[in-house]
């Protein structure tokens, strides 16, 4: 038997690397999906040292149509996604009197119009299986705006709703959902926070007897 597809939308450094460790360990596939995936070969090649199979695509999450070539063209080389973990985010500085209509809608489109793109591709298919699990990486600012950042916390706080209308689709369905929600700021450069978060999401997944939908609030350590 194939081992277990994992799709990652928006893999770099910091979070998104962090999870694909914890998901390699756990002998999934990946299937990385970035804007630009010869920008992360030294993280692909230290993931490929696991003996697992990895492969990254190139998409656009605020272009629907890419998202869509991309998750199709991963489903086709790997197989059926058994997880789906959109963590695609912009982190836009910048005080709401700074900020344009342009900027909140540009934004949206990738942190929550392509988590819609990317769980509607995917969910038909894991509901006809009866199993499988989308997950999505929020942020306390979706929760508790941060004044100096007003546009993530729009995209995010309409993220989380987005979290939330999935898992109610999903319910009865055998698909399970969750929405991490992460309170403090992941630095790229780190590794011990990412390390957490990754183990978080997979413990998530590992956990048969949890809820069919699972929201976490994980809080950030101090790094050394």
């Amino acid at each position: 038997m194939a081992s277990p597809v994992c799709i990652i939308v928006g893999y770099g450094p910091g979070v998104a690397h962090g999870i694909a460790q914890a998901f390699a360990a756990e002998g999934f596939q990946l299937a990385l999906l970035s804007r630009h995936p010869d920008n992360h070969r030294e993280l692909l090649d230290g993931l490929l040292e696991q003996r697992i199979q990895v492969q990254a695509f190139a998409t656009d999450a605020s272009q629907p149509a890419s998202i869509q070539a991309a998750l199709a063209l991963a489903s086709s080389t790997l197989g059926e996604p058994e997880v789906l973990i959109y963590n695609a985010s912009t982190v836009r500085p910048g005080p709401l009197g700074s900020v344009t209509s342009g900027d909140v809608l540009a934004d949206l489109e990738v942190m929550v119009g392509g988590a819609l793109t990317a769980a509607n591709a995917v969910i038909p298919g894991m509901k006809q299986r009866g199993h499988g699990m989308v997950m999505f990486t929020g942020s306390h600012w979706g929760e508790v705006p941060n004044p100096a950042f007003a546009a993530p916390s729009i995209g995010k706080a309409a993220l989380h709703q987005l979290a939330r209308l999935v898992a109610l689709d999903l319910k009865g369905s055998g698909v399970r959902s969750m929405l991490l929600i992460i309170k403090g700021l992941v630095h790229r450069q780190t590794t011990e926070n990412p390390k957490r978060i990754g183990e978080a999401f997979l413990n998530a997944y590992l956990q048969p007897q949890s809820p069919e939908s699972t929201e976490i609030l994980f809080e950030t350590q101090p790094e050394p």
